[in-house]
């Protein structure tokens, strides 16, 4: 995010493509023409895979500048955040993405979004009766593969 020259606060949501920087006072008087009231939600997906890019691109630099000849896989725990669209869109993303989760309402959030992408699923922590039979359900759905930790 940055500042325009009318004071705007505005936002690139892909540095890679710096023409699509949006101005967010602009952006908030075209709703309101289109008759949307305030406090509205914006969603800028194209941020969190971006970001979802830089992490994996730069992963794979160290694992070659250091010779390392392991796999590497980014997992994101939901609990930082559980919004459909936040999860939606890392999936989209076309990058290789595990899911971690740490209680039952977590991964039933995980199961319940397993089925867009072949994501390896995580699951973390003390686990009682209900949760591992939870789990092992998802896994027949077709999850890439859970691992216990």
């Amino acid at each position: 995010m940055t500042s325009t020259k009318l004071g705007h606060i505005s936002v690139c949501p892909d540095p890679d493509v710096p023409e699509a920087r949006v101005d967010l006072a602009e952006l908030v008087k075209a709703r309101e023409a289109q008759g949307q009231r305030l406090p509205a939600l914006f969603c800028f997906p194209q941020i969190l895979q971006h970001r979802l890019r830089s992490i994996n691109a730069a992963f794979k630099r160290a694992r070659e500048s250091y010779g390392y000849n392991g796999d590497y896989f980014l997992v994101y725990p939901i609990k930082v955040n559980q919004h459909r669209r936040v999860i939606e869109s890392l999936i989209h993303s076309g990058e290789p993405l595990g899911l971690e989760a740490g209680s039952k309402a977590e991964l039933m959030a995980v199961l319940a979004h397993a089925g867009m992408t072949r994501s390896v699923i995580v699951c973390n922590g003390y686990k009682d009766r209900e949760y591992i039979r939870l789990a092992l359900g998802g896994r027949e759905d077709g999850p890439q593969g859970l691992s216990g930790h």
